[in-house]
């Protein structure tokens, strides 16, 4: 049973429903409001949960880059929703250096 499933069964269960008093579209309008809720709650205790992180090459002596392509350490394919930080590094063994906003 996958995991929709068992949560629908779970709350159907629990509110003493079925899938006619309890339907399924409106289970799921009610669960995605409680993954929101979830998820907005994350973010605010520690913000930056849900970020990914990508690689770039840079160019010496330019101070200005536009977002061509990133190379992410999985194969999967995302849009770019935002940008919220940015980290340098300049030699192969150091750290990263985050930058600040202007």
């Amino acid at each position: 049973m996958d995991t929709t499933n068992a949560i629908a069964s779970y709350v159907r269960r629990r509110t003493h429903s079925n899938s006619t008093s309890y339907t399924d579209a409106d289970l799921l309008v009610d669960m995605e409001n409680r993954y929101r809720r979830i998820c907005t709650s994350i973010v605010s205790k520690v913000q930056d949960f849900f970020w990914t992180y990508a690689f770039a090459d840079t160019v010496v002596s330019q101070s200005e880059y536009t977002i061509r392509s990133f190379t992410f350490p999985d194969t999967t394919t995302r849009d770019i929703l935002t940008i919220d930080g940015a980290s340098i590094k300049f030699t192969t063994d150091g750290g990263f250096y985050k930058l600040d906003k202007k």
